[in-house]
């Protein structure tokens, strides 16, 4: 997101972009989650709110933000369709300034 120009409302290259996701990742916060699980299988319930190609990794994020007890955040309003009304709770939408 970092790279992307309408998000950032300028350019911003990858060596940059990669050095704020190392000091992101050394926050005492962070927590990796791997993708451990049966994708295909734990998608199937939300399958049918997946309107396009580019909702699939939405899908996995919110997947992994309820098995994790997490929250999924992003700049897109169109996740809180895609999370439905059992994991409305578990996606927060940033708005730009």
């Amino acid at each position: 997101m970092l790279t992307n120009p309408a998000v950032t409302q300028g350019v911003v290259g990858a060596g940059a972009a990669l050095a704020a996701v190392a000091e992101f990742t050394r926050h005492e916060g962070h927590e990796f989650w791997p993708l451990d699980r049966n994708i295909a299988a734990c998608l199937m319930p939300i399958s049918s709110r997946v309107r396009g190609h580019r909702q699939w990794t939405d899908a996995i994020l919110l997947w992994q933000a309820a098995e994790r007890d997490g929250v999924l955040v992003s700049f897109d309003s169109g996740v809180k369709a895609l999370a439905g009304r059992d994991s409305a709770g578990r996606v927060l939408i940033l708005k730009a300034r």
